[in-house]
């Protein structure tokens, strides 16, 4: 699944991608900034967010994250 796939202009696009990238690549990121960080993937999104295919994609990442966080 891609953003390319979802009814998302390209400005909203660039935004939840960007958001996206930090979440996963930085490393030292803060609850608050993580929390900021996903309000504006939500915020930029939108509808698209409640698609079937996307919520199966966030549902994966909160469940890698998770896992990550507690060492398993």
């Amino acid at each position: 699944m891609s953003l390319d796939e979802e009814d998302i202009d390209e400005a909203d696009r660039a935004v939840v991608s960007d958001n996206l990238r930090r979440l996963r690549e930085e490393q030292a990121l803060s609850e608050t900034d993580q929390r900021v960080l996903w309000e504006r993937v939500r915020d930029a999104a939108g509808s698209a967010l409640r698609s079937d295919r996307v919520a199966a994609v966030v549902d994966g990442l909160v469940s890698a994250a998770i896992r990550h966080q507690s060492g398993t």
